[in-house]
């Protein structure tokens, strides 16, 4: 078991785990527990960019803890990954589908946003109280998907902003023709997460 303290809301620290750690030719499984906020999207990310590249990821899991903070959703955010694409305005409001929650919401989001040959998603009961019961979701991934294509791993971003716009960026009203839709892209490391978050690889 190799114990590393990385920044996971930094991008140059997650590309030294791709390049040090997940490309080194080992066995590896990522383990995400109650992953606050984005950091539960950079799990995906980091999951789909290494079954794609070949490095060696036999599976994950995932359990997210919380969603993204609500600021998010007031300056109209838009998340990017696993070629899914959403807006925070999208689970954190509107009616109630079927019954769910916003964080059942939002754990879709996440599914969609896994690439995977098997996934599934899987209601562990570990926590009894209502105020805990979000954090016996449980997302699992294994395996390459087929209809991924493979790419070399020099040619894949590791560590890239999964906040990636804005839907109505300050003053693209004002913006110049064909630039109306030209928006702010969004370092993870300047979203704010609260609470502990742990990525275990090994």
């Amino acid at each position: 078991l190799t114990t590393l303290k990385i920044d996971l809301k930094k991008g140059t620290d997650i590309r030294g785990l791709a390049k040090h750690i997940l490309a080194d030719g080992t066995p590896k499984f990522l383990c995400g527990i109650h992953l606050c906020g984005t950091l539960s999207l950079r799990a995906c990310q980091l999951w789909n960019d290494s079954v794609r590249t070949g490095c060696a990821v036999a599976g994950m899991v995932l359990a997210p803890c919380c969603m993204p903070p609500k600021q998010h959703q007031r300056r109209k955010f838009v998340y990017d990954v696993g070629g899914h694409r959403f807006a925070a305005s999208e689970f954190r409001s509107g009616p109630s589908r079927n019954g769910q929650g916003l964080f059942d919401r939002y754990c879709e989001e996440l599914y969609v946003c896994i690439q995977a040959a098997e996934k599934r998603k899987d209601i562990i009961k570990i926590h009894q109280a209502s105020r805990s019961a979000d954090q016996n979701v449980f997302l699992c991934a294994t395996g390459s998907p087929a209809d991924v294509e493979m790419v070399e791993f020099g040619t894949v971003d590791f560590g890239r902003a999964v906040v990636v716009e804005q839907e109505d960026p300050p003053g693209a009203e004002d913006a110049p023709p064909g630039q109306e839709c030209a928006a702010d892209t969004v370092p993870l490391d300047k979203a704010r997460t609260d609470g502990e978050e742990e990525i275990v690889v090994g």
